[in-house]
């Protein structure tokens, strides 16, 4: 799941992101616009806030890996 899809189906604005991971708006917004991708430490706050629904691997495009 993207992150811009968690934020819609959790009715999170790009505001609501910024402020539960510490950042600013426009660095959400980056990265919603693929421009760039958080760092580890926004990483783990997404993964957290999202309850694991958004992963690394959702900014990159990657499939999702087999158990």
């Amino acid at each position: 799941m993207t992150l811009q899809e968690w934020m819609t189906a959790n009715e999170y604005s790009v505001h609501d992101v910024a402020a539960a991971v510490d950042t600013v708006p426009h660095n959400v917004a980056n990265w919603l616009a693929g421009n760039n991708v958080p760092n580890s430490t926004k990483m783990r706050l997404i993964i957290d806030l999202t309850k694991g629904a958004v992963t690394p691997n959702d900014f990159f495009e990657l499939p999702a890996r087999k158990k």
